[in-house]
């Protein structure tokens, strides 16, 4: 759904849409103060609450995935914690405004 149109998912796209705005013109009013304003948007996260939804699908859903994506290995919830303490380390004080993808190449 990041790359835009998705047939049927016209609100959820249109949201996504909105939070991008959102997270640029954040980052443009809240600069001059210091603070530094991103998006992070991952792809679909391996945890739990998948295999609860998707019970006897899960392997299904899994292959599904892996299948979409070019580095062919899940994304875990550690991989989403990595990047938010990098943009909170001042290594990225100059990253604002940006949605930072992390999908594994989807």
């Amino acid at each position: 759904t990041l790359s835009g149109a998705v047939e049927g998912y016209v609100p959820y796209v249109a949201s996504k849409g909105a939070l991008y705005g959102l997270t640029k013109t954040l980052a443009r009013e809240l600069g001059r103060h210091g603070i530094r304003v991103n998006a992070i948007s991952p792809g679909p996260v391996r945890s739990k609450a998948e295999e609860f939804v998707f019970g006897d699908r899960s392997k299904r859903y899994n292959d599904w995935v892996l299948d979409r994506q070019s580095l062919k290995e899940r994304i875990l919830p550690e991989h989403v914690a990595d990047l938010v303490l990098f943009l909170c380390c001042s290594e990225s004080d100059m990253i604002t405004g940006q949605n930072i993808l992390i999908d594994g190449g989807c």
